[in-house]
């Protein structure tokens, strides 16, 4: 009886499954497996960059510019963008931690080398590592380099204002001097913010940028605290400041790039000029590093201790976690080794589901999307434990 339907095409394809291996025995061919494109992903976008501290630069007192090479001499470093930075990885006294660091070299300067300029912080954890560690040989892993605080010529105008202030200054170099090789941006005006004429980083460099390219970039400082010598802006850059430097506020792009409060200070000073805030690129600032204050919690509440009771990869555990220090500083300060690059709240790389317990979820740190909101979801890095907490960690 003639086989049909199903079975005839069972048939066949048990046929032809026959004769390909019967060609695949004879030909000898050898599969070729690369992937070009792949290759070129993997490049560009690598899962982790071994570098090397091959210069290190005092700027100020206080701020020092790192060069990075690549440990694999054989190859280079992926290209960025003007304001992207670094998620370095280290290990601190037997915790592995993670921060950013903005570039502030220049992209077309990136097959060569990195620039990260770092300002000295008393107390802080990492800088006072870095400060102790990185010399000329020592080697360092990081992953990036990550965020969205670059200049699109799609979305920005031609013409950018930079608010930069302090070791802020590190994205806009970065940013100026892509500008000057490559004309895109057109042109720009960076108001610059620094406590006197010592604490301005870059001074020499800026200010001869200034005198080179007065058609591309001007360069205007504001001083908090300068000397009875100083005849230019005072104080801070405050709405009344842009309206005396710059012609017509509204035909310009805004990055901000700073400490927490300056960044918010300008964003309040953009607002009263009636600038949209989808014309504002702000970069993003590690939430950690913002004191908490009694409008966030109280002070009573910030020395109390709760339980995390936390599934990772099928394994679950149980750490205490400061109230005063977010859920990520928790899971580092354990030993857990949880996955960060931001810091800020902005990539939610560090995202973990709340199961139950209360939360603190700063206002100015909540980059949740609309998903991780209607899910339950929480970015660690800028999350305060506010009862006993139950999670998974992604």
């Amino acid at each position: 009886m003639e086989a049909s339907g199903l079975d005839k095409d069972l048939e066949k394809m048990f046929a032809l499954n026959s004769e390909r291996m019967e060609k695949m025995a004879v030909s000898g061919a050898v599969i070729d497996m690369s992937d070009p494109i792949r290759d070129l992903s993997l490049a560009l976008h690598p899962p982790c960059l071994k570098l090397m501290i091959s210069d290190v630069r005092q700027e100020i007192k206080g701020v020092r510019s790192y060069r990075l090479i690549s440990s694999r001499r054989e190859t280079g470093l992926p290209y960025f963008r003007a304001g992207q930075y670094l998620s370095l990885k280290a290990q601190i006294n037997n915790k592995v931690v993670s921060r950013p660091y903005t570039i502030s070299s220049a992209p077309y300067l990136s097959k060569n080398f990195y620039e990260l300029t770092i300002a000295y912080k008393e107390g802080g954890f990492v800088s006072e590592y870095i400060w102790d560690s990185w010399q000329p040989g020592f080697e360092i892993i990081a992953t990036g380099p990550h965020g969205n605080c670059y200049y699109d010529p799609l979305r920005d105008q031609p013409d950018l204002i930079a608010l930069a202030g302090g070791s802020g200054i590190a994205p806009i170099r970065s940013l100026i001097n892509e500008m000057i090789k490559t004309g895109k941006p057109r042109r720009m005006i960076c108001l610059y913010g620094s406590r006197d004429e010592k604490n301005i980083i870059f001074q020499a460099e800026l200010a001869e940028l200034a005198r080179q390219h007065p058609e591309q970039f001007t360069l205007i400082h504001v001083l908090s605290e300068p000397t009875a010598s100083w005849q230019g802006y005072t104080g801070f850059i405050t709405a009344e400041v842009l309206q005396k430097a710059i012609d017509d506020p509204l035909n310009y792009s805004y990055f901000i790039c700073g400490p927490p409060e300056m960044s918010t200070f300008c964003l309040n000073s953009l607002a009263k000029l009636g600038i949209p805030r989808r014309s504002i690129r702000s970069e993003p600032t590690a939430t950690a590093d913002i004191p908490l204050t009694d409008n966030d919690q109280p002070q009573d509440n910030r020395n109390i201790f709760y339980a995390i009771q936390y599934t990772r990869r099928e394994k679950t555990g149980m750490i205490k976690a400061l109230a005063a220090e977010t859920i990520l500083t928790a899971l580092e300060r354990a030993g857990l080794n949880p996955d960060a690059q931001c810091r800020s709240g902005e990539c939610g790389f560090c995202r973990a589901l709340l199961l139950s317990g209360s939360v603190l979820i700063r206002k100015d740190g909540d980059g949740r999307r609309a998903a991780d909101l209607e899910y339950g979801y929480i970015h660690t890095c800028s999350t305060y434990p506010l009862s006993d907490l139950q999670l998974i960690i992604t």
